[in-house]
């Protein structure tokens, strides 16, 4: 799975996930990262196809070809791995607020 050192997800892979929770083509991945993060996230052809690939390859990311045109997205684990991601992320937020007000 595409995961940091820390075996969390790395920034890219979750947004990558968040992005495909609808059929989406390669172009409309990046525009839509791009979108959500209001360009604080912006991923490169090499490094999409890349991360798609290795997505594909865990069984989080199914691909299609409609008219020609690869459209992929998320499976029902990759769900579960981003619902998972997205929890621990709630969690250090709620910790952060905490202890920062």
């Amino acid at each position: 799975m595409a995961k940091n050192s820390s075996g969390r997800l790395t920034e890219s892979t979750y947004a990558i996930l968040l992005a495909t929770t609808e059929p989406i083509h390669g172009y409309g991945i990046m525009s839509r990262i791009k979108e959500l993060s209001k360009e604080s996230i912006v991923i490169g052809p090499g490094t999409l196809y890349g991360a798609l690939k290795k997505l594909m390859g865990d069984g989080l990311i199914s691909m299609k070809l409609v008219d020609d045109q690869k459209i992929y997205e998320v499976t029902g684990a990759g769900k579960e791995v981003l619902k998972e991601e997205f929890e621990r992320l709630e969690n250090l937020i709620a910790m952060s607020k905490e202890v920062l007000g």
